[in-house]
């Protein structure tokens, strides 16, 4: 978006800008959350890294009750002794964590249903938008071509033909008795005709049936289906509290004019979602240097993207890099319930770009949104990935 859209509509919106360095947690606490409150509040000014936040307030201070002697004394401990004190702690929060939560489970629910939940376990996001609009592409992009072909739901038969299930490979592990859930990208690349009424039905079935974490509509000039069948679906998503993303692929092709004219129209189904507010990210590009995701509160998010490096042979042979997906990924997993963030990060754990630029931050986030436990916050240095290994021991392996 050109600084003279940013102007006029700067009484409407908050921007922030978002730097790909590492930040202090005085300057960007607020920032990073969203709940910036004035246009004063901003961030440092120089390249690099971006990385997510982390809250000083989950640590424990030594002035604060939580933090007993045991504690205090643990820190001036040498490493190895320090690490066992933490994990024998933390071994015990968790058992009687697990035991009261598993105690509430049976006082509310029967053998069965507690069993159809540990067996089920499993995350998905559904991918709409015409056919050859760059959706696999995205997928690939966001997944770091983790993914391989799945059977489709047997309560999905007929849509067989106009869906496609792939199933997200996750972590490196080969144990099974490392249990993990699983996530399924599901796309509709066999829908040709999206002025077809039926279109809205089916895909509201598939939406009542998979129950996804997040929905992301793929758009472009040209390509665009019916502005009332897309606001039926994604209502509907508001509606369920799924989270929508508006992604304009091929962001290098086409006009500018074209592009823009296809978000406007996108934004204004969005709308409703909440209140507008434009997030900046800086870039390595010297001609255009921000690269925007505009956000509605935190259920939906409009953005454009180049999945692959673009090349236009008729205008230029300068290759456009890959761009936005990064950025994209991160808007997504900052915006997703604690419920449904476990399935993001596991879907994008392939994405090897996303990861290195916020992996000194990679333990921050997970705590963040997972953790609930004091002495895991105290001590998450000395262990935590031996409480989410599903996640961390692929962080680990691929860049520790």
């Amino acid at each position: 978006m050109n600084n003279e859209v940013v102007n006029e509509q700067q009484s409407e919106e908050t921007t922030i800008t978002f730097l790909f360095e590492p930040i202090t947690n005085e300057n960007n606490a607020n920032a990073f959350d969203g709940h910036s409150t004035s246009d004063e509040e901003s961030l440092p000014s120089s390249p690099s890294n971006f990385q997510l936040p982390i809250s000083e307030e989950k640590f424990l201070d030594p002035n604060d009750e939580g933090f007993t002697e045991q504690s205090i004394d643990s820190i001036t401990e040498d490493h190895s002794t320090s690490s066992l004190n933490f994990m024998a702690n933390r071994d015990n929060e968790l058992k009687r964590t697990q035991i009261a939560v598993e105690q509430a489970m049976i006082n509310n629910a029967y053998e069965n249903e507690i069993q159809y939940v540990k067996d089920t376990l499993e995350f998905n996001i559904l991918l709409m938008g015409a056919p050859r609009i760059g959706k696999s592409q995205l997928t690939n992009a966001l997944t770091g071509n983790k993914i391989h072909k799945a059977q489709t739901s047997s309560s999905l038969e007929s849509c067989t033909q106009r869906l496609e299930r792939y199933e997200v490979k996750c972590g490196l592990s080969n144990d099974s008795s490392n249990e993990q859930s699983k996530v399924f990208i599901w796309d509709t690349k066999g829908i040709e005709n999206w002025s077809d009424d039926n279109v809205v039905r089916e895909l509201i079935h598939v939406i009542e049936t998979i129950h996804p974490i997040a929905v992301i509509y793929c758009a472009a000039p040209g390509t665009f289906a019916k502005l009332h069948q897309v606001d039926i679906i994604l209502n509907y998503c508001m509606y369920k509290s799924i989270f929508c993303a508006a992604v304009i692929t091929n962001m290098w092709s086409g006009t500018r004019e074209a592009r823009l004219s296809v978000q406007n129209d996108l934004e204004k189904i969005l709308e409703r979602f909440g209140p507008r507010k434009i997030l900046e990210f800086d870039t390595n590009d010297p001609i255009l240097r921000k690269h925007e995701v505009i956000m509605y509160g935190d259920k939906a998010l409009c953005t454009m993207v180049n999945s692959t490096p673009f090349v236009n042979l008729d205008l230029s042979s300068i290759e456009k890099p890959i761009r936005g997906i990064d950025e994209l990924t991160y808007c997504i997993m900052q915006s997703l319930a604690e419920d449904k963030v476990r399935g993001w990060c596991q879907a994008v754990l392939g994405n090897r770009s996303f990861w290195q630029k916020i992996r000194h931050q990679t333990y921050g986030f997970v705590l963040e949104k997972y953790s609930q436990l004091p002495i895991i916050a105290e001590k998450l240095q000395y262990g935590l990935e031996k409480v989410f290994s599903d996640v961390l021991n692929t962080l680990t392996t691929l860049f520790l």
